[in-house]
């Protein structure tokens, strides 16, 4: 995903610099950091609780008794100390849609043991119960081991992309504003990946010369992929190679699909 051009992209932290710029989020700190209104990260946090809450629905109940019936005070403060901390990340860290990002996860795997731990107690408490037979017994055990069902068939709308065409059609737009022998410049996994699957998979825009900045996929001529960060001179030959490619088009037919606009250099006229 980093090598399709990702719009956060750090190398790999195998420095002391580039370790902090990870766990730091300093590539996006301007942008997505602490930008909102107090009314915005409201809706945000509305959001998010409603992610998990749409997700685990009655599972929720024993994930709180799992919480409730653990032997260690530390367990209880660390399982709630993750939730917290994933849920200030979600709501005051970052602004990418909860619709697009899988933000709680930490959330979403502390809730499924709790709920495991919940669930292992109720059954040890109906076994426990002298009042009844051993029948009952292997009906709840049964009952017990249904229960992860539950989400699997309550998530399923959520999880449903049968109908999500959003990818596809974002592909028909872009080779649509294209005529015969056009040049395409993308960068970014938002263009990366929908215009690879269109034109590999679904033959789109055979008409279109199609380049992909990183040279990963649509060689640039010339240009060789580079893994990890990218020196400036690298950069420099990639927009002399693109600047030819222009001007041999005449200043027309070159179409960018990209993250960041500033990051073209144009030749002088055009």
């Amino acid at each position: 995903r980093t090598w399709a051009g990702a719009a956060i992209h750090w190398g790999d932290p195998d420095s002391l610099d580039r370790f902090l710029t990870h766990v730091m989020g300093g590539a996006h700190r301007s942008a997505y950091v602490f930008n909102l209104t107090w009314r915005e990260y409201g809706i945000r946090a509305k959001e998010a609780l409603w992610v998990i809450v749409s997700q685990f629905g009655v599972v929720l109940i024993f994930a709180v008794w799992g919480w409730l019936k653990l032997g260690l005070k530390r367990w209880r403060m660390f399982f709630v100390l993750v939730v917290a901390c994933d849920f200030f990340y979600t709501i005051f860290l970052n602004t990418v849609s909860l619709e697009i990002t899988p933000f709680n996860l930490p959330t979403s795997v502390v809730v499924a043991i709790l709920a495991g731990v919940g669930v292992g107690r109720v059954l040890e408490a109906v076994k426990g119960y002298g009042g009844i037979g051993s029948g009952i017994r292997r009906l709840a055990e049964g009952a017990c081991c249904v229960i992860p069902i539950i989400p699997l068939l309550l998530n399923f709308s959520l999880c449903d992309q049968s109908h999500n065409y959003t990818a596809y059609e974002q592909t028909v737009n872009i080779f649509r504003t294209m005529d015969n022998g056009n040049v395409l410049f993308v960068n970014g996994d938002n263009y990366v990946f929908p215009v690879t699957y269109g034109r590999i998979v679904e033959r789109m825009g055979e008409h279109v010369v199609v380049y992909d900045r990183l040279s990963l996929i649509f060689k640039m001529p010339d240009v060789q992929f580079h893994s990890g960060p990218r020196p400036i001179s690298w950069e420099e030959k990639r927009n002399r190679v693109e600047k030819t490619i222009i001007v041999e088009k005449g200043c027309e037919g070159v179409f960018y699909a990209i993250f960041g606009p500033g990051s073209i250099d144009m030749p002088d006229g055009c």
